[in-house]
């Protein structure tokens, strides 16, 4: 089953870590809402987006390129944006699609018509890869920031427009033009406005994005919440700050259920509470290690660690006297033993 990412800036991330993996190739576009589910079977049967990661290891091994698809919903229109990277290698998608490097400065990969990914150097560090806006986006933005604050009888459109700037995710380089952005906003206002500074304004930059808690869900149910009028993603999803994951929320194995449980595995029974956990879980890892799973197996390694855990927390049996008259009967023992022994 085909999924579609949350979070923007989750999918901006996880392309990000591709990348950096070998994933220099691509190849993108948008698919209309009634052809997205058919589009991912084709990249599925064809191109092999979906493969565990001992299968492309196996296909690496043999000199053969790896392939992942990457979709996410364009709330402003009914299409889904994909993005299709690949590694060097002999690959099908070769011969049919007008592959591009991420690499080369002509062809930049561009997410979301306005975000560009690129390699920018960094205090202290080797270069990594990144975020920005293109020139095209960024220059828009100083015409937006402009135009804005030369409306004097509304501050409606500044407002909208430092809002804008504030809510781009937190990558180096998108914090670079972000930093330039409210520079030029507070020089426009003091020139303009006659007054210190903007009041809407935050002195403070916004932080860095941190390791980005990736969510998924599946696409035929997108697909199905656009059918019916709805979002592809709904806004409690999207603004759930207390979702768990595997990243900020240990699973937590019962091994003796308590109830029955709603799905019995081939070699487990889960109860009811720990069997939706442990599908939460399995969902986050096989998205967060680009793997998919069988709940068999993830279920059978979780509970044999948890029965190694339990084996060795286990606390050690002492003789119920105490470790003093313990150790004194075998302080005896021994010198038993040893009269024995002389005898």
């Amino acid at each position: 089953m085909m999924n579609v990412y949350v979070h923007k800036a989750g999918i901006m991330q996880d392309m990000l870590r591709h990348i950096a993996k070998g994933y220099v190739w691509y190849f993108h576009g948008t698919v209309h809402v009634t052809k997205a589910e058919q589009f991912a079977a084709k990249m599925s049967a064809h191109y092999a987006v979906r493969l565990t990661a001992i299968q492309r290891a196996n296909r690496k091994a043999r000199g053969l390129a790896n392939a992942r698809l990457f979709l996410y919903p364009r709330h402003d229109r009914f299409e889904f944006e994909y993005v299709v990277l690949l590694t060097d290698g002999a690959h099908p998608a070769r011969d049919v699609e007008r592959l591009r490097s991420v690499t080369d400065k002509r062809s930049r990969l561009i997410f979301d018509e306005r975000f560009e990914a690129l390699i920018l150097p960094a205090a202290g560090s080797v270069p990594r890869w990144t975020w920005r806006l293109t020139p095209e986006a960024f220059e828009a933005q100083v015409t937006a920031v402009k135009i804005a604050v030369r409306k004097r009888d509304d501050d409606t459109d500044i407002r909208r427009v430092i809002s804008g700037i504030y809510a781009m995710p937190g990558f180096r380089g998108l914090r670079q033009q972000m930093a330039a952005l409210l520079r030029l906003l507070q020089g426009e206002w003091k020139r303009v406005r006659d007054t210190a500074a903007c009041p809407y304004a935050s002195t403070k930059l916004k932080g860095y994005l941190r390791l980005v808690d990736i969510q998924l869900v599946p696409l035929n149910d997108a697909v199905r919440r656009i059918a019916a009028g709805g979002r592809a993603i709904p806004l409690d999803l999207v603004y759930d700050r207390t979702s768990s994951s595997m990243a900020n929320k240990p699973f937590k194995l019962s091994i003796a259920p308590t109830q029955a449980a709603p799905c019995t595995l081939k070699r487990v029974q889960l109860p009811a509470d720990v069997y939706s956990d442990f599908v939460e879980y399995r969902n986050a890892f096989n998205a967060h290690y680009g793997v998919d799973i069988d709940e068999d197996d993830l279920a059978a390694k979780l509970i044999e660690l948890a029965l190694k855990r339990e084996v060795r927390s286990r606390p050690v049996r002492r003789n119920s006297r105490g470790d003093g008259a313990a150790a004194r009967e075998g302080a005896d023992a021994t010198k038993a033993s040893a009269a024995e022994a002389e005898a």
